[in-house]
């Protein structure tokens, strides 16, 4: 993509010879099953929203009313999940990541994508589709904002580097506490689905559903 191309100073391609050899991969193995295993599966929820969806988008005009997490929020697999119990201390669980390393000197995440991740087309959930996730928040066209701010290069990520097809890393601005928990807190939008965003993005995708969730399959 042409974009990539013009700001290598944030989309920077390496190869698996350049990752550090140091790197301690975590994969929240340690934490417990969330739940009790006495709690009965199954059930019927019920909620009610304080008007009619005025777009199925998921970003953009219109988007952020009490019907989005009903699409977003809730469907969502993020590259890891904060652990409910230990939310306090960070503590993460996969989601579309099989694993990742910190590298807090670099303030930077090493990440691992799961080879079993699809999109709900089918579709494998790859590095291409990190890449796309920022240039899709930064990009005007989804004329939303608060996205554009938070993803916007030199805000909060400095750069996202692509090693191959499964593995990245994503350098913040400054170093946190809350550095892992932050990036993994990402979500990569599918390119293939979007590969004709343009100006017409809020007319085109008004009720295009929902684009394709991401999915792990065990």
């Amino acid at each position: 993509m042409a974009h990539y191309a013009a700001h290598p100073e944030f989309y920077v391609e390496r190869t698996l010879a350049d990752l550090p050899d140091n790197l301690v991969w975590e994969r929240g193995a340690h934490l417990p099953e969330i739940g009790s295993p006495k709690a009965r599966r199954g059930g019927t929820y019920r909620a009610r929203i304080q008007d009619f969806p005025r777009t199925l988008r998921l970003y953009g005009p219109d988007s952020n009313s009490s019907f989005r997490p009903f699409l977003l929020d809730d469907l969502t697999v993020r590259l890891g999940h904060l652990h409910p119990n230990y939310a306090g201390d960070h503590s993460m669980f996969p989601g579309l990541a099989e694993e990742w390393a910190v590298d807090y000197a670099n303030r930077t995440v090493y990440i691992r994508l799961d080879p079993n991740a699809r999109w709900s087309d089918g579709v494998p959930v790859t590095t291409d589709d990190v890449f796309f996730m920022f240039f899709f928040f930064q990009s005007a066209h989804i004329r939303a904002p608060w996205y554009n701010n938070f993803m916007a290069s030199g805000i909060n990520f400095e750069s996202v580097t692509r090693f191959d097809d499964r593995t990245l890393a994503i350098t913040m601005v400054t170093r946190r506490p809350d550095m892992v928990s932050r990036v993994l807190a990402l979500y990569p939008v599918p390119r293939h689905f979007f590969r004709e965003l343009g100006p017409d993005y809020v007319q085109r995708f008004n009720c295009a559903s929902h684009r394709p969730q991401s999915l792990h399959f065990d």
